[in-house]
């Protein structure tokens, strides 16, 4: 293989994960689908909500429009398991939202992205107000901080060491305090920040002396490749 050819195949491979990694939408919140259930005593417990039977939904593939033609509208009868799901609180799943418009929602099934049409979208949660309160952490021990929401960022690094980790396991990830959220765009998911505060121990370990702040600051609610930078544990310590 020549250098010319060679040069573009990696061209066309380089394209091809830059596309993948575009297409593939952010996580922007949760929607809470139990009560489409209440009629059989399902409220989102994991084991009874995933197998209650099947319910019908209205599925778009593309993203809907003002004047939606209904003859695209699919109805197809769907289980809750048959979608991607989050655990949000002990034992509570709900829906998984990639995209928001109206009474439409985008969730993943199965192994596609749809358009779902609900009957109201008033038990959506967002990404940010999910993880207020909670027992969060970052989702990598690397990433970026700045002293201002939307201000210059740099690369920051927490080890086990600097929380005084006692049980570190493999994948460990910061604890981190949340101390308040901004969205500074109209698009959901374009410019959100979270402030953080990091202390020097872990928060479900015993404190026997007080805890000191390593880092306070903010950062990108998403990382560069799209993933979200905070999560929570739902289930606690």
């Amino acid at each position: 293989m020549n250098w010319t050819l060679k040069i573009f195949v990696v061209a066309l491979l380089l394209a091809a994960q830059i596309n993948a990694a575009v297409s593939e939408p952010k996580f922007i919140g949760t929607l809470d689908i139990s009560e489409r259930y209440a009629d059989l005593g399902y409220w989102g417990e994991s084991d009874l909500f995933l197998t209650a039977p099947p319910r019908p939904y209205s599925i778009l593939k593309e993203r809907p429009a003002i004047n939606q033609d209904e003859r695209l509208i699919e109805v197809i009868s769907l289980v809750p398991g048959d979608f991607l799901l989050h655990e949000t609180s002990y034992e509570y799943q709900q829906l998984v939202v990639y995209g928001k418009t109206g009474n439409w929602v985008r969730v993943k099934l199965k192994d596609d992205f749809v358009w779902l049409l609900m009957e109201n979208v008033d038990r959506f949660s967002s990404y940010l107000s999910l993880i207020e309160g909670r027992l969060a952490y970052v989702t990598q021990n690397e990433f970026l901080a700045a002293s201002s929401a939307g201000g210059e960022t740099s690369p920051l690094k927490i080890t086990p060491e600097m929380q005084n980790a006692i049980r570190p396991y493999p994948g460990w990830v910061p604890s981190v305090e949340i101390l308040e959220t901004r969205t500074l765009s109209d698009e959901v998911g374009e410019d959100d920040w979270i402030k953080i505060r990091i202390l020097d121990q872990e928060p479900c370990e015993n404190h026997r002396r007080p805890r000191k702040t390593i880092f306070e600051g903010w950062m990108p609610a998403y990382l560069s490749n799209g993933d979200i930078s905070v999560w929570y544990h739902p289930r606690g310590c």
